[in-house]
C-alpha cells in the first residue's frame, strides 16, 4: 500500500493538495480505483460475467458467474479467489481461479521501455501453474486411473487490461497496475506479481463433505498416488499439501476420488538441484526440511511427510463435518504447536514428535478423537462410543507411515530418525514463544527465537530388531544427516514404494467397507 505525505488542510498548500486529490479521484480510470473491468455485471442478461484469458492472446472466454466459492481474506499475497463459472456454449460448470502469482522481477525489460512492448517481452515464470497442469494432463490425461484426480485446464492465462499510457491489452502485473505512481514501483519492496486466471474441471468438494473415515482413507491414498505419479512421470513436485489442497470428487454412483488441488507452488524437478532458498507450503503441514529451508534436495518425500501431517491433523480435528464436535485430548495441545511459535520452533516440535514411535504415539496419536475418551464415553456394555468412527484405524495407519518414512527397516540406521545429529544432546526449552498466523496459515510474525519442545528426544529411535536394521540398504553417499540420506535415489524409492503399498492396501480395505455398508443399507 502506498501512502502520500500528510496534508495539512489548515495551510494553503495542504488545501490545494486536498482539492487536487479529489479532482484526480473524480477523473481517474475506474481500474486505478480498484475495479476489475474483466469482471462485470451485464444488465442485458441480469448476470455477472468474467473473462478468462489464454496465453496465445486470442479473445478471452466469457463465462457466467454463478457463485463465489472462496473470497480472498486479505489484501496482500496471492489474493486468491474462486468462482463457479458457466460456459454457455458447452453448458459445463467450471471452477474459475483468480490469483496474483509472485514471479522474479525482470527490471532489464521494464526499464528499457515504457510502452506496450515492455510488458510483452516473454518472461520465464518460475512457477507457472497453468503450464504445469497442462503438462500433467498431457502425461496422465489418457490414463483413466487418474480421471477426476487433478484440475484439467479448459482456459487459462495472464489477465489483460486496457490501461492508460497506450498499454492496450497489456498483461496485468504489479508494474502495469502501479505504472502511474512512478519510480516507486521499481523498488524491491514491491513484489513482482502477475495476475492469472484459469477455468478448470472438475469442481471438487471439501473434505468436510466426506461421510466416513473409509472415504477419507480412499481420498488420501488416491491423492498420494497422484502425487507420486506426477513426480515420477511429469517431474513435478506439488510442495503445498494442506487441508484445502486435498479434496475429493464423487461419481454418480457415490464413489469418491481423491483430488489434488492448487499447483500454485509446484515446480519442475530438474537435474540441476538448488538449495531451498525460501519456504513454501502451509505451516502445520510443511515438512521439517521445508520449515528449516534445509540444504537437502527437495523430493517427493517432503510431500509424503506433509500428507502424514495432514492425516494427523484431521485425526484430531475430525475428517468430516460429522466429527467436528467430538472431544479430543487437550484440545489439540500438541498438534497446535505445529502452527504456534516461530518457524524454528515448529520445526523443532515436529522433529521431536516424529523422532521415535513412542514419542509419536504419546504426543500425536494420543490426541486423536476417541483416543482418550473411551473410559468416560461408553455404552451400557462398556463399548467405546468413538471406536466405530475409525480413528483407531487412522492412528494405526499414520504410525505405519511414520515408521516407513523415519524408521524404515529396509534402510540403514543412517536413514533413521528426525533429529539433527549435531543437536541430539541439546536440551530444548519448553517455553513456547508467540507467533501470529493468519487464518490461512500464511503470514508469520516472529516475536522470539527460542526453541520449544513438548518432550526431550531420545538419542536414537527405538529399534525392535537392531540386527535386522543394521543390515538395511545404505547408499554409498550416506552421511550423518538422516534427511539427506533418505533423499538419495534408491533410499527414496524404497520409502516411496513401501508407503504406497501401505496406502493402497488401506484403500482396498476401505473400499470393501464402503461396499459392505452400501449393501447393508439396501
Amino acid at each position: 500500500m502506498f501512502v502520500s505525505d500528510e496534508l495539512d488542510i489548515s495551510s494553503k498548500s495542504g488545501r490545494r493538495g486536498f482539492v487536487e486529490f479529489v479532482a484526480r479521484v473524480s477523473f481517474c480510470d475506474i481500474y486505478y480505483l480498484g475495479y476489475d473491468p474483466t469482471i462485470r455485471y451485464n444488465p442485458k442478461i441480469g448476470k455477472w460475467q468474467i473473462d478468462v484469458f489464454s496465453n496465445d492472446k486470442t479473445e478471452p472466454k466469457t463465462l457466467i458467474l454463478e457463485s463465489v466459492l472462496h473470497n480472498a481474506t486479505r489484501t496482500t499475497g496471492r489474493h486468491t479467489r474462486c468462482f463457479v463459472g458457466l460456459d454457455e456454449e458447452s453448458k459445463e460448470q467450471l471452477l474459475v481461479k483468480d490469483a496474483w502469482a509472485e514471479q522474479t522481477r525482470r527490471p532489464e525489460f521494464i526499464e528499457a521501455n515504457s510502452d506496450y512492448s515492455a510488458v510483452e517481452v516473454p518472461m520465464a515464470f518460475e512457477r507457472d501453474e497453468i503450464k504445469l497442469l497442462e503438462k500433467v494432463d498431457e502425461k496422465l490425461g489418457k490414463d483413466n486411473t487418474f480421471e477426476r484426480r487433478y484440475p484439467v485446464i479448459k482456459y487459462g492465462g495472464v489477465v489483460r487490461q486496457n490501461l492508460a499510457n497506450n498499454l492496450r491489452g497489456a498483461m496485468e502485473t504489479t508494474y502495469t497496475a502501479l505504472l502511474n505512481i512512478g519510480p516507486v514501483v521499481q523498488s524491491d519492496e514491491v513484489p513482482y506479481r502477475i495476475h492469472k486466471r484459469m477455468a478448470v474441471t472438475p469442481i471438487a468438494e471439501s473434505l468436510r463433505n466426506l461421510r466416513s473415515m473409509d472415504e477419507y482413507i480412499v481420498v488420501m491414498a488416491e491423492a498420494m498416488l497422484t502425487l507420486c505419479y506426477i513426480e515420477k512421470e511429469c517431474g513435478i513436485l506439488h510442495r503445498d499439501i494442506s487441508s484445502n489442497n486435498i479434496m475429493f470428487t464423487r461419481d454418480e454412483d457415490g464413489t469418491v476420488r481423491g483430488f489434488l488441488n492448487d499447483f500454485d507452488c509446484a515446480i519442475e524437478v530438474t537435474a540441476e538441484r538448488k538449495p531451498r532458498t525460501n519456504m513454501t507450503g502451509t505451516l502445520p503441514f510443511m515438512s521439517i526440511c521445508n520449515l528449516e529451508s534445509k540444504n537437502v534436495d527437495q523430493t517427493i518425500l517432503d510431500d509424503i511427510e506433509s500428507c502424514i501431517y495432514h492425516m494427523c491433523w484431521f485425526g484430531v480435528e475430525g475428517v468430516c463435518s460429522l466429527h467436528e464436535d467430538y472431544p479430543t485430548d487437550n484440545d489439540m495441545a500438541h498438534l497446535g504447536r505445529w502452527r504456534i511459535g516461530t518457524v524454528k520452533q515448529i520445526a523443532k516440535t515436529k522433529r521431536n514428535n516424529m523422532h521415535t514411535d513412542d514419542i509419536f504415539r504419546a504426543e500425536v496419536t494420543s490426541c486423536f478423537i476417541g483416543a482418550a475418551q473411551c473410559e468416560d464415553h461408553g455404552d451400557e456394555h462398556g463399548n467405546c462410543l468413538y471406536k466405530n468412527l475409525g480413528y483407531d484405524r487412522l492412528a494405526s495407519l499414520v504410525c505405519q507411515l511414520r515408521k516407513a518414512l523415519f524408521e524404515n527397516d529396509k534402510l540403514s540406521r543412517k536413514c533413521w530418525g528426525a533429529m539433527d545429529p549435531n543437536s541430539l544432546s541439546a536440551q530444548p526449552s519448553t517455553r513456547v514463544a508467540p507467533m501470529h498466523v493468519d487464518d490461512e496459515f500464511g503470514d508469520i510474525f516472529d516475536e522470539s527465537s527460542d526453541v520449544s519442545s513438548s518432550s526431550k528426544p531420545t538419542d536414537t529411535p527405538n529399534v525392535e530388531s537392531g540386527a535386522a536394521a543394521d543390515k538395511g540398504y545404505e547408499d554409498p553417499s550416506c552421511g550423518p544427516d538422516p534427511f539427506a540420506n533418505r533423499a538419495l535415489g534408491d533410499c527414496k524409492e524404497i520409502i516411496v514404494g513401501e508407503i504406497m503399498e501401505i496406502m493402497l492396501n488401506e484403500r482396498n480395505i476401505a473400499l470393501e467397507n464402503i461396499e459392505k455398508q452400501t449393501q447393508h443399507k439396501k
